[in-house]
């Protein structure tokens, strides 16, 4: 996340935060997924979904500079999404 420009927090539940703040009053976009493996997962499931965010995020940051409120999540059991 940090490689991506996003500073980045780690909770005391063990989720991974990552965000860029324009200033301004936006809306955010969060994008994530849980980082634990779950059989007959979908297609993006998992870690693939924490890798796929980054990567979103990292290419909307390059394409549109400082105008972006974003937020990413990585949580470490799927249900632990509830608690974001």
């Amino acid at each position: 996340m940090q490689e991506a420009g996003l500073q980045t927090h780690i909770d005391v539940l063990g989720n991974v935060r990552g965000r860029v703040e324009s200033g301004a009053n936006l809306p955010a976009l969060l994008l994530g997924s849980h980082y634990d493996t779950v059989l007959d997962a979908g297609k993006y499931d998992g870690p693939l979904g924490v890798i796929v965010s980054i990567a979103a995020l990292k290419a909307l940051l390059l394409q549109a500079g400082h105008g972006l409120v974003c937020r990413c999540s990585a949580c470490p059991p799927e249900q632990s999404a509830m608690l974001i």
